[in-house]
């Protein structure tokens, strides 16, 4: 039997947060960086958290910017999906277009994300990127506003 998944919610959310880019002079590569780092550190750390089993879905998060600089290195991902992520983001920048993309690239995640389970271990459970996009988002304005120029 074949299994669809998707990753309901996350077309809202990122409408809500490119608003915010919207017309504003900053330096977006730290605001994507800084961004990028609190909400890896609140999928870690605040419930409902990466589900952990092998360390593999949590350590296939992953970050690339116009730049090309990137995180992300878990054992069993999808090395293609980042790869088309970098080049998606260095087109955008030869076209003068900040843009990040953060994801897992674990082979499993969307279907973690989207199922709910049992996980082993407290705290961790479903949902737990948007979950944190979601509630970062005040967040993203305030970097705005501190790296603006």
């Amino acid at each position: 039997m074949s299994v669809t998944v998707r990753l309901m919610g996350i077309d809202r959310v990122m409408k809500k947060l490119n608003n915010h880019l919207t017309d504003i002079q900053t330096n977006t590569d730290k605001v994507f960086f800084e961004f990028y780092a609190k909400v890896r550190q609140d999928c870690m750390t605040t419930t409902p958290t990466v589900p952990k089993d092998t360390g593999n879905l949590r350590n296939s998060m992953f970050f690339t910017y116009s730049k090309g600089i990137r995180d992300g290195r878990g054992e069993e991902q999808d090395t293609s999906l980042i790869s088309r992520c970098e080049n998606e983001c260095k087109i955008a920048y030869q076209l003068k277009k900040p843009m990040a993309i953060m994801g897992f690239a674990a082979n499993y995640a969307v279907e973690v994300h989207e199922v709910n389970k049992n996980y082993r271990e407290p705290g961790s459970g479903w949902k737990y990127f948007i979950t944190h996009l979601e509630d970062n988002e005040d967040y993203f304005v305030e970097l705005i506003k501190k790296h603006m120029k």
